[in-house]
């Protein structure tokens, strides 16, 4: 669904795969969902400065490989390049959960290279 400065995502993805171990934790098929929400905080002429905000987590068979996690990220937007800055967290002590994350992207197009 989208607004003129509100968008919200949704996600289903499914993996198939042989089961494997790790730490003690059975991981195989499973199901990806995320759901997101990102909006415009501010404008000035050329540049956008944007908000986003998402949940993801994996459904499968062992408990102990259900992660859930909370990311966000803010960007600023110019035609010649765009700059993200984010982090993020794991909400519960599954496996793949991160304790906490940080990152960052520069995107440049390749004609103002």
């Amino acid at each position: 669904y989208r607004l003129p400065w509100l968008s919200f995502v949704l996600d289903a993805q499914v993996r198939f795969e042989p089961s494997r171990a790790l730490f003690n934790t059975r991981f195989g098929d499973e199901l990806d969902l995320t759901g997101g929400a990102i909006g415009r905080l501010w404008r000035h002429r050329s540049f956008v400065l944007n908000a986003y905000v998402e949940c993801a987590g994996v459904v499968e068979s062992d408990p102990h490989a259900r992660a859930v996690e909370l990311r966000g990220a803010l960007r600023l937007w110019h035609p010649r390049a765009q700059v993200d800055l984010g982090a993020g967290g794991g909400l519960d002590d599954a496996v793949a959960a991160p304790r906490f994350r940080v990152f960052a992207a520069v995107r440049v197009p390749l004609r103002h290279l």
